[in-house]
């Protein structure tokens, strides 16, 4: 008989167990300890109450981390990550798992249910399908192993950028919030952003990204979340070059353990131009994939 507890019933070492195995084998190594589940589970507003463990006549088979937030008035929910222990694959668990947690979202009154998959599981991508999630974007990972490409002398005269926290994005006319989970910036992690403003002092851009000091800090890693122009701008291209320049900076040589990435990335043609053109190079991508619960 399959029955499902949740994590508030768990303990610290049963979830960590569970998740490793059931992402043991997996495409990219998603392996926790300690202190990268709490983290895992803080950063993105998990709820231990809305997840849970999955028991095949009570051993453990499969894990689904579930978290819900409220994004422009309307509750949105997003699969943290699901995992079927290698025993139990192709069994029906992972199905019944995702049927479980879609009651869990409309007992929670969810309106809209989003999730990421590796776009190389297809299998995965296919039980979503199923169960009525529908693919919306690609996401993207980039990276650079060459910070000496980037030219930092890129902005028009007549305008301007500001260095600023994230949470001053969300002032601006065109700012989306509604983005993929690990990317918005109500996640528990200290985001920067940078705001470009034209000739009126008007904000017609912005980029929300992480960066990373060593214990001797040092600046070693930059990482771009999300990266958005106001749809009447020209000239794109060029501005997302002068926006990009400030999230990963020009540095010769690069520092020891050096890193400049993009994270879950959505990326218009100009974004995408922009980041060929400095040196970044596609690594991976995700599928995002979204379900109405309620009529959008």
């Amino acid at each position: 008989m399959l029955t499902f507890r949740t994590l508030s019933e768990c303990t610290l070492h049963e979830t960590i167990q569970v998740w490793n195995e059931g992402f043991d084998g997996y495409f990219v190594p998603i392996k926790f300890d300690e202190a990268t589940l709490i983290s895992h589970l803080f950063q993105g507003d998990i709820s231990p109450t809305l997840s849970f463990i999955a028991l095949l006549d009570g051993k453990p088979a499969g894990i689904v981390l579930n978290a819900v937030r409220e994004i422009n008035g309307k509750k949105i929910a997003w699969n943290g990550g699901t995992g079927v222990t290698k025993a139990y694959r192709g069994s029906g668990i992972g199905q019944a798992m995702i049927h479980h947690s879609i009651q869990i979202y409309k007992e929670n009154h969810v309106e809209l249910a989003t999730l990421e998959a590796l776009e190389q599981n297809e299998s995965a991508i296919r039980l979503y399908k199923k169960m009525g999630y529908q693919e919306t974007k690609t996401l993207h990972y980039h990276s650079l192993s060459n910070p000496s490409s980037i030219d930092n002398n890129l902005l028009p005269s007549s305008y301007k950028l500001s260095m600023t926290n994230s949470q001053e994005i969300r002032k601006i006319p065109f700012y989306e919030p509604l983005i993929p989970w690990q990317t918005q910036i109500t996640n528990k992690t200290n985001r920067e952003a940078v705001i470009l403003w034209n000739e009126y002092d008007q904000p017609i851009g912005y980029a929300s990204f992480q960066k990373v000091y060593n214990l001797n800090e040092d600046f070693v890693q930059s990482t771009l979340h999300h990266c958005k122009l106001a749809s009447s701008v020209q000239h794109k291209k060029s501005l997302y070059l002068s926006l990009l320049s400030h999230v990963f900076p020009k540095t010769n040589p690069a520092p020891t353990n050096f890193s400049y990435s993009t994270s879950n990335l959505l990326m218009d043609n100009h974004l995408k131009e922009a980041l060929l053109a400095i040196g970044f190079e596609r690594k991976m991508g995700q599928v995002w994939m979204q379900q109405y619960l309620t009529q959008p």
